[in-house]
């Protein structure tokens, strides 16, 4: 699942610094998270003393927050995506003190919240304990449905990660995401017995809503009593989102689920499985490819999760489909043939002639290309664009791609009709601006990624983040923007709180903030299309 392609002579110094900033990345990933050490967040004496008047910002996870007074009693409940102005902070991180925006100040527990710049908050004496709180916080959890009947479940070797909600059904909020093979204990059913209600220490409040189909139990589900459904989540916008309007689909990871955020409900359910999620013009079709053996597919499938079909096969890989802007045909990239050059080491690769060929082992990569279809899969036409072209966004002034830098072509077979936009290959996988003359994509910046726009010939080029502060290592990255379907806002991909989420802000760059998204996502810096955002 790469684009092999791209390990060219003349940009293989930059492809290796992309592959080292992968494994940093990755090693960064891997680090204890921001609760799991105090020692590692933990200033010392002299930083603590300049932090004493420090503050951040929080945000309720899925499911809300509570906020506690100093002898563990509740104060109030929050619901998911409200902010906290955190100004304090217990020794091992674990709980927190602030404000809540009509001005109510307590404690909040560090599983309830995201939260940005710990190192900031300085540390709070007076709190009773987390004793206290822990009865609290049981005292406010839903209570089990009574009966003597527990089974052991595990979540099923066969899936992808699990999305517990917190209740039996896709319209509730995730509130955690287990890999196969977790343990947990099942101690009741819905009405149906298609969703079982879990208990398990990974879970924030100890309980939870599960699929059946993604669960084993040991033992006869009908056994288990029937619980109170907790009643439906409001339709009302999420508070983090703002106001903003439409769906957002995106994948988990390249391959795994791809699932459908509502941002006027804030609801989120699993559509289907795959990778380069594109949502029609319309808002009414996801097109997806997926691998099949060894054929790779691309599909369509209804956003209401019906209706899903394969609308073309191919034996070589394929990539990042994206719709013409009237939603009749369908651009993708492709792998179109080879280069062969011999290996001299060093990220060198020399011609494969006479005399390199008798000195220097063959090397040989994939190089990609573009290609259309109808929506049907019919009238497939290759585009003539330059060599490893790839993430394709079609606009009104035609399709942007990219290759060594970002490039603009037509939907033509057999003329030349690049034009070169931006041409520093650090600049790449652009999104055209719906009904705009902009351009949104991800660059290099020595080792991390950033997002620029860009007018539609390549002037105007605006930086919309930065790193807020370079006294860390390795510095988050910003990759994968998808504009909104009124051009206003753009949403991104960020690392920036230690773990991959979406964000989203502004056209400007203005009103940066975490979506309240609930998902594991994963990013292997494979120029994968993650997000995209349609009506």
């Amino acid at each position: 699942m790469k684009y092999d392609a791209r390990v060219t002579s003349g940009n293989s110094r930059r492809l290796a610094t992309v592959v080292l900033t992968s494994l940093l990345v990755a090693a960064f990933l891997l680090a204890p998270a921001a609760g799991a050490s105090a020692a590692s967040l933990s200033p010392g004496s002299a930083a603590r003393d300049r932090l004493s008047t420090g503050a951040t910002l929080a945000v309720a996870r899925a499911g809300g927050a509570r906020l506690l007074d100093d002898a563990g009693q509740l104060l109030i409940e929050l619901p998911m995506g409200a902010a906290i102005k955190v100004n304090g902070r217990t020794a091992d991180n674990r709980w927190f003190y602030g404000a809540a925006r009509d001005g109510t100040a307590g404690w909040v527990s560090a599983d309830e919240v995201v939260i940005f710049g710990v190192r900031n908050v300085p540390e709070r004496a007076g709190f009773a304990g987390p004793a206290a709180a822990v009865s609290a916080t049981a005292a406010a959890a839903p209570p089990a449905a009574a009966a003597s009947v527990r089974l052991p479940a595990l979540v099923a070797s066969g899936s992808k990660r699990l999305n517990v909600r917190s209740g039996p059904g896709t319209a509730y909020p995730v509130i955690a995401s287990l890999a196969p093979g977790a343990q947990l204990t099942a101690s009741a059913r819905n009405a149906g017995a298609d969703w079982i209600q879990v208990e398990g220490p990974a879970l924030a409040r100890g309980l939870g809503w599960a699929s059946a189909r993604y669960l084993t139990l040991e033992g006869n589900t009908q056994d288990l009593p029937v619980a109170a459904v907790p009643a439906a989540p409001a339709s009302a916008a999420s508070p983090a989102a703002g106001g903003l309007a439409g769906k957002l689909v995106f994948q988990e990871s390249s391959g795994g689920n791809i699932d459908v955020y509502d941002l006027a409900r804030g609801s989120l359910r699993t559509l289907t499985t795959g990778a380069d999620p594109a949502l029609s013009p319309d808002g009414r079709t996801v097109a997806f490819w997926r691998q099949d053996g060894n054929d790779y597919s691309l599909y369509l499938i209804d956003i209401d999760g019906g209706n899903e079909r394969r609308i073309l096969m191919r034996t070589e890989m394929l990539r990042a489909p994206a719709w013409s802007p009237e939603g009749s045909e369908i651009v993708f990239s492709h792998v179109d043939g080879e280069h062969r050059c011999r290996d001299a080491g060093y990220n060198i690769c020399l011609p494969d002639a006479f005399p390199y060929n008798t000195m220097f082992p063959l090397k040989i990569t994939d190089k990609w290309g573009l290609a259309r279809v109808d929506a049907g899969g019919g009238s497939y036409q290759d585009l003539t664009v330059q060599a490893d072209a790839i993430s394709p966004s079609w606009s009104a002034r035609g399709i942007f791609y990219s290759a060594a830098g970002i490039l603009l072509t037509q939907d033509v077979s057999n003329e030349d009709q690049n034009q070169l936009v931006l041409g520093d290959y650090r600049y790449q996988d652009p999104a055209a601006q719906p009904g705009g003359d902009r351009i949104a994509f991800h660059g290099l910046e020595k080792d991390h990624w950033e997002i620029f726009t860009a007018n539609a010939d390549g002037s105007n080029l605006t930086a919309l983040t930065r790193p807020a502060t370079t006294l860390v290592t390795p510095l988050p990255h910003n990759v994968a923007p998808a504009w909104s379907p009124d051009g206003q806002h753009i949403v991104f991909l960020s690392n920036r709180t230690g773990e991959w989420k979406l964000w989203v802000m502004n056209a400007d760059g203005s009103n940066q903030r975490p979506l309240p998204i609930d998902a594991p996502i994963a990013y292997a810096q494979q120029a994968e299309q993650v997000v995209s955002w349609g009506q």
